[in-house]
């Protein structure tokens, strides 16, 4: 027989709830949300087979607390994890999931797996801003067609560059089902999973995107596969392309975050086959720990004057994050005149 008990408070550690609702005249809890579901999602446990798609929605308890319920839900829906938890200390239990973001928060929710299939949802400011104009150089793509095709007549020189735009931004789709919302502007479907995740793999260890593309080569006529067939460095290309706007639309989501009040920014610079790069690295607390992360490392095309830095970094944070400017507590820099002072920085 299920038992019904009085809340306490050692159920948030005992069945890892986090309280959402509490009676603003007693302080009664009235409501909590499993922070499996919130954190980790639903498992399926090994070897059991679902007819139908399991439900990623969090599972919320209330008066009564039946503890024998929570526990059951924990062992059926979250095994793996569950028994992970289970464990830890108790100390460890307290700070389990201290570090992670609510999965409506996180990319997670704006992304799917469908069998061979992986579906991206992604800002229309990251993808509009930093990837079709900050990270875009005509200049470089027309002359790397001019070395592969000498003989090619330039007929008008806008006219190619917005036909390399639209090829480089190819694989992002207007999202037809987005209602106006800025986090659902785009679409990005990859039908090759296996090929999307060995090129991501490669390219992860340092090869150029040419490199990449003979290698998978290499791979599909070991194995014999025919999902590989077809790669090449433009490919490799569109799919970096797409794994930075994920990585970008992530560490936007981190300063979304309620519980971040504040971060701070370095900046440092060094060149690249000739190619100035803006370095850039982002601090946040979250959780009780400091983040220190890589942000980006942005192509410098223009002269190197603090007017530049500062329209170029700006816009930058503006396509992350549009309330940057109330959550900036700090810049650390590397000493460069251009950066320093009131107007020769940020």
């Amino acid at each position: 027989m299920v038992q019904a008990r009085p809340w306490q408070l050692g159920y948030v550690v005992t069945y890892a709830l986090q309280v959402t609702e509490v009676d603003p005249i007693t302080k009664n809890v009235l409501s909590a949300v499993c922070c499996m579901c919130k954190y980790h999602g639903r498992e399926l446990a090994p070897g059991a087979v679902r007819k139908c798609k399991q439900t990623q929605k969090f599972k919320f308890w209330s008066v009564p607390w039946c503890t024998d319920l929570m526990l059951q839900h924990n062992k059926e829906q979250h095994p793996l994890k569950w028994a992970e938890y289970e464990a830890l200390l108790q100390g460890e239990k307290k700070v389990f999931f201290a570090t992670l973001i609510s999965r409506n928060n996180a990319l997670y929710r704006y992304f799917e797996i469908d069998g061979n299939m992986l579906e991206f949802v992604l800002s229309r400011s990251i993808v509009d801003i930093i990837i079709g104009e900050l990270m875009f150089r005509p200049d470089d793509e027309l002359a790397e067609i001019e070395d592969e095709d000498p003989d090619i007549i330039v007929v008008s020189r806008s006219a190619n560059i917005a036909k390399l735009r639209r090829h480089a931004m190819s694989l992002f789709k207007a999202n037809d089902d987005a209602d106006d919302d800025e986090l659902r502007a785009y679409k990005v479907k990859i039908k090759n999973v296996k090929r999307f995740q060995l090129a991501i793999q490669f390219v992860l260890v340092g090869m150029s995107f040419k490199q990449v593309a003979v290698a998978i080569g290499h791979v599909q006529r070991t194995l014999n596969s025919a999902k590989l067939i077809g790669i090449n460095d433009h490919i490799i290309g569109q799919y970096i392309r797409v794994l930075v706007v994920v990585t970008l639309q992530k560490i936007a989501f981190l300063l979304q975050h309620e519980d971040v009040w504040a971060f701070s920014l370095s900046f440092d610079g060094s060149k690249h086959h000739g190619t100035t790069f803006f370095d850039v690295r982002i601090r946040i607390a979250l959780g009780g720990l400091l983040f220190n992360l890589h942000l980006i490392a942005m192509p410098h095309f223009g002269r190197h004057t603090a007017d530049n830095q500062i329209k170029m970094l700006t816009t930058l944070l503006g396509a992350l994050y549009a309330r940057w400017q109330q959550k900036l507590l700090n810049v650390a820099i590397d000493g460069e005149k251009t950066n320093m002072g009131h107007i020769n920085g940020i």
